[in-house]
């Protein structure tokens, strides 16, 4: 269950939150101090599949940054502001060629999680190249 989530759809009446329910996490793709990289799909049975999200259709296979929020020295406070200044710069670079699209937020009780878009590069210094979504 997401504590916060930036996107929010309507299904039957009901408000839906997105979530880590809404994805199938396939594997560990890159490793940081902060946290872990996943390629994850959208799961078919999700309310947010097949929904518009920051302009692109949501469906198929998306990167997820899982970001560790206890641990380390840094506090919690200071991770989500360090997460919303992330989230910030990818949104003014949104369009650029040379940077991946960034697509939603959320966050649960020891995680926040980014979603963004999952490219076929195997490195950051290899050109991107976007993955069929």
């Amino acid at each position: 269950m997401a504590l916060w989530s930036e996107s929010v759809c309507f299904e039957g009446g009901v408000e839906k939150h997105v979530c880590l329910d809404d994805f199938e996490v396939d594997r560990v793709i890159g490793v940081g101090a902060f946290g872990t990289v996943f390629a994850a799909r959208v799961r078919k049975c999700s309310p947010w599949y097949g929904r518009v999200v920051s302009g692109v259709v949501f469906g198929g296979w998306v990167a997820l940054k899982r970001i560790d929020l206890k641990g380390n020295s840094n506090s919690v406070e200071e991770k989500l502001l360090a997460i919303t200044d992330e989230i910030t710069a990818l949104r003014l670079l949104q369009g650029s060629s040379a940077v991946v699209r960034y697509y939603t937020s959320f966050r649960d009780e020891k995680h926040a999680y980014l979603v963004q878009e999952l490219c076929k590069a195997h490195t950051l210094s290899e050109p991107k190249v976007r993955a069929n979504f």
